[in-house]
């Protein structure tokens, strides 16, 4: 299996910084692309177009700390903000326009959930994806 081109949702959390680090030797190891994005599910309430839309100020900062991340692992990266109203379908849709080879993203624990749920936008692009997929969870955290 080759990876050729990496896309990775970046939210900026700590679980997608630790992951980034390790994607981003995963891609100097195939000399692969990477391209980042931050998707801002933007509400009913508001217009797609909308730029005070909820979550489009800190984007550009996630995105800056992503790249700032990258670099520091020796790797160049194309960051984009996304707006839609669902994050799987930008996810998806942008894989297809990028031709990736392949969609890196982090699913985090479900709060007081028994079982895995892994989310609506998890299971669309599992479902829809035109690529490889692999799904980066972290190691649960015992309470207290």
């Amino acid at each position: 299996m080759e990876i050729s081109h990496v896309l990775m949702p970046f939210q900026g959390t700590p679980d997608d910084e630790d992951a980034l680090k390790a994607i981003c030797r995963i891609v100097r190891e195939f000399k692969a692309k990477l391209s980042l994005v931050c998707v801002v599910e933007v509400p009913l309430t508001h217009a797609m177009d909308d730029e005070e839309a909820p979550g489009l100020d800190g984007a550009e900062a996630i995105m800056e700390r992503a790249e700032e991340i990258a670099s520091n692992c020796g790797v160049q990266v194309v960051t984009d903000v996304l707006k839609d109203r669902e994050a799987g379908r930008a996810i998806v849709e942008q894989a297809k326009a990028l031709g990736v080879s392949h969609i890196f993203f982090v699913v985090s624990h479900p709060k007081r959930q028994r079982s895995t749920y892994l989310g609506h936008n998890t299971e669309y692009i599992l479902k829809k994806a035109p690529c490889f997929v692999w799904v980066i969870r972290h190691p649960a955290h015992s309470p207290g």
